[in-house]
């Protein structure tokens, strides 16, 4: 008897695409292979049954529909991989130095696709499964107390095919990387509400959305998705804030309340993660009584373009690679 296929055996890799949908040939190092926590691709075709009337009580054959081509990349912040992703995810990355180096990623119009490689381990031999023009649909993130680092990547693609080959048999290998987490890495100086360090904030999450056109289907296309394209980002989350004084009560009574957010995970003082939010509003808001322990503020928050750095969001990496972009 076959043993069933384990997902500890498994390799995950990616390599960007020089065209939407169209899988690197040679891809060598430039394909990355990574750690991750969960991927969930899959090219999904619904079934229409067929409404025709016969002389008997009997269904006729349905057709397949279109394939919604799309999962999600959920991993741990990491010390190599996370530029990669985020460049991405994103669009843009500008690196300064000349090692260490130091990259500034930000959200662009520009866009980059990938594949996305899973060797599936049979017995008999492995299969792999590639989503082609994989896209970054939403970037979600957040800190806790006392946890990993987690992020999530929803994406969608124009189709996911079975291969018979391995993707790369040189990639660049990640999976050696150290993981941020929120206790060891997260120093109360490098938290700031305002601009300024603050223990006020429990936990924080946000998510970065491309708002994409997902619907472009033409026929004589086998039903894959023939773009993807972003339109207008958008970026917003939660935040729980401990209630001590009434000026943190204040925070979430505004007409509005405008702050900024950053965070930064530090490995060494070459090694970090940066995030910036630089212009916040929050949602108005007021405690309430769960149980007999501590009052919160849970505050929903919305990020804008600021006027200084030209962005809604930015995230600084520090690393020992020199480009994210190959």
């Amino acid at each position: 008897m076959a043993n069933q296929v384990s997902g500890a055996k498994t390799k995950v890799m990616m390599g960007f695409e020089t065209a939407y949908g169209v899988e690197l040939t040679t891809p060598g190092t430039k394909a990355k292979l990574f750690q991750i926590l969960s991927e969930t691709f899959k090219g999904d075709q619904g079934l229409k049954a067929s409404a025709l009337i016969g002389s008997d009580p009997n269904p006729r054959d349905p057709i397949t529909l279109r394939k919604n081509a799309m999962g999600d990349i959920k991993t741990y912040i990491q010390s190599k991989s996370f530029g990669y992703l985020t460049y991405w995810a994103l669009g843009s990355v500008a690196p300064t130095g000349v090692g260490p180096y130091v990259h500034v990623i930000k959200p662009s119009l520009d866009e980059v696709f990938a594949d996305l490689d899973e060797e599936i381990p049979f017995d008999a031999g492995s299969k792999w499964k590639r989503a082609l023009g994989v896209a970054c649909n939403t970037f979600t993130f957040g800190f806790k107390a006392d946890d990993f680092a987690e992020v999530t990547f929803g994406s969608s693609c124009s189709d996911v095919i079975q291969q018979t080959a391995v993707y790369s048999a040189t990639p660049t290998d990640y999976t050696d990387e150290s993981s941020y987490d929120d206790k060891a890495h997260l120093a109360a100086a490098d938290l700031k509400l305002g601009g300024s360090a603050t223990a006020k904030i429990l936990t924080l999450s946000g998510t970065w959305n491309w708002n994409r056109f997902m619907d472009d289907y033409r026929s004589g296309q086998s039903g894959t998705r023939n773009s993807n394209p972003k339109k207008r980002g958008s970026l917003g989350g939660t935040a729980r804030l401990a209630l001590e004084a009434v000026a943190d009560w204040d925070l979430a009574r505004g007409n509005p309340v405008t702050t900024s957010f950053e965070w930064k995970y530090s490995i060494d003082a070459d090694t970090y993660v940066k995030f910036e939010i630089p212009r916040v509003t929050l949602s108005r808001t007021d405690p309430s009584v769960a149980d007999d322990g501590p009052m919160f503020l849970d505050v929903n928050w919305m990020a804008s373009k600021d006027s200084g750095i030209g962005t809604s969001f930015r995230i600084t990496v520090g690393s020992a690679i020199a480009s994210y972009t190959t």
